[in-house]
């Protein structure tokens, strides 16, 4: 319906666009009956050929009007008769688009068609394979779909039938390869993947082994799948509790079923649980299939329960105990007022280990300062042969007395300090 509104709207055009004059008016009137029409039926896009109409009882001069109607249009090609007939030339410049030709020619009452078939040419470069998803597990069981479109010199898709060969170049050099043809513009097929991951290198030819099209190659990761029962480890397993030394936790390599590692970037997920209660959650990245994460140990004696969650599969749970120390029991704690230099000394030591040993050089401690409303002032230093010192300025004090402590690892001090 679409078409015949189009040819009408045509032909009105025509009939009120023609110049009312004497010398066309009495040649077009006195045409009557069928236009024949001298076509060839099919031709390859881009070639040049002839479309005549006659022979025609006519004189010389008699306008006819060649319409050709295509998927993308209505085109007039004018003409008159010549010693009884029309010729229209048609250029490669109006043979580009593949489909079907209608052609139209009218001239007063009279009336022809015909019909051209424009076939596509051979598949032209590059054919590129078109793949989604782009990464499949490698389990022998998901699977890709690869499409290639392939066109001709003009664009147009080639014709129905035409071969295209698909190769798929899996991890491990197998390759997979798959003759199909194209249907409706198109040619596909499946990719399954494989169990080795990797990448995978995917191309396309389209036409016979001798004008075959080629494109670039395509690619499809077949990345591994959930991981087998796997471990973590941290040694030691028995350490003091100081708040300062950084245990690595690291998991086992990380592998699937099929003994493929697991990606660099994969989350992992180590959860810690306390013996006093409390409960962290550490995120880590994998790298060469292995996730690891410092773990700072606790500044008090406790047992921490490690354990590492990947794809909802969780390692066995290991355990970390925090003995006393690095300082353990009580050590002195004294203050001296520096007049000269208005400061207050606060000195720790020696601080002794569970065999009676200084503690580690750089142990830290920590004092605590309490003024009279209950406020408090840190200050920290670091062990060297057992003793640590710290410096605190009177100016920041007022007279009175004020309880000072002091904490390293499990070890603990006490006094008072007076300032006048």
């Amino acid at each position: 319906m679409v078409k015949t509104f189009c040819i009408l709207s045509i032909f009105l055009l025509l009939g009120a666009c023609a110049p009312k004059t004497a010398a066309t008016t009495n040649p077009v009137a006195a045409l009557s009956g069928n236009l024949p029409i001298s076509a060839p039926a099919t031709a390859r896009v881009g070639d040049s050929f002839s479309v005549d109409i006659g022979p025609l009882s006519a004189p010389d001069g008699t306008a006819i009007n060649l319409i050709a109607l295509t998927s993308y249009g209505p085109k007039i090609y004018p003409g008159v008769i010549r010693s009884g007939s029309a010729h229209y030339a048609f250029t490669s410049k109006d043979t580009q688009q593949s489909g079907q030709i209608t052609l139209i020619a009218t001239s007063g009452n009279a009336r022809g068609s015909a019909e051209i078939v424009l076939q596509p040419g051979n598949a032209v470069e590059p054919v590129t394979p078109l793949i989604g998803g782009r990464s499949i597990i490698a389990d022998g069981a998901h699977w890709s779909m690869v499409v290639g479109v392939p066109f001709d010199e003009f664009g147009n898709p080639v014709a129905d039938g035409t071969q295209m060969t698909i190769q798929a170049l899996h991890p491990g050099a197998h390759l997979e390869q798959k003759q199909v043809l194209v249907t409706h513009a198109l040619g596909w097929m499946k990719v399954f993947s494989g169990t080795q991951a990797g990448r995978t290198l995917i191309s396309i030819q389209a036409g016979d082994a001798q004008s075959a099209a080629h494109g670039p190659e395509g690619d499809l990761n077949e990345i591994p799948g959930w991981p087998v029962n796997f471990t973590i480890s941290a040694p030691p397993d028995q350490l003091p509790a100081d708040g300062r030394q950084l245990i690595p936790v690291r998991t086992s390599i990380l592998k699937d079923k099929f003994d493929n590692v697991i990606p660099d970037g994969t989350l992992v997920t180590f959860l810690v649980e306390s013996s006093l209660g409390d409960r962290r959650v550490i995120p880590a990245f994998t790298i060469g299939g292995v996730a690891e994460t410092p773990l700072q140990a606790a500044d008090q004696p406790e047992v921490l329960n490690i354990w590492a969650s990947l794809y909802g599969v969780d390692s066995p749970h290991i355990q970390i105990g925090f003995t006393p120390g690095p300082s353990v029991g009580t050590f002195p704690v004294t203050a001296a007022i520096d007049a000269l230099n208005q400061s207050i000394i606060l000195q720790a030591g020696p601080l002794l280990g569970p065999l009676g040993q200084y503690v580690p050089d750089g142990t830290v401690v920590l004092f605590r300062l309490t003024d009279q409303t209950g406020q408090y002032q840190w200050l920290s230093a670091v062990t060297s042969d057992g003793h640590a010192q710290s410096e605190l300025r009177l100016a920041s004090l007022v007279a009175g007395n004020y309880p000072l402590e002091a904490w390293a690892g499990s070890g603990h001090g006490a006094t008072q300090v007076s300032i006048p």
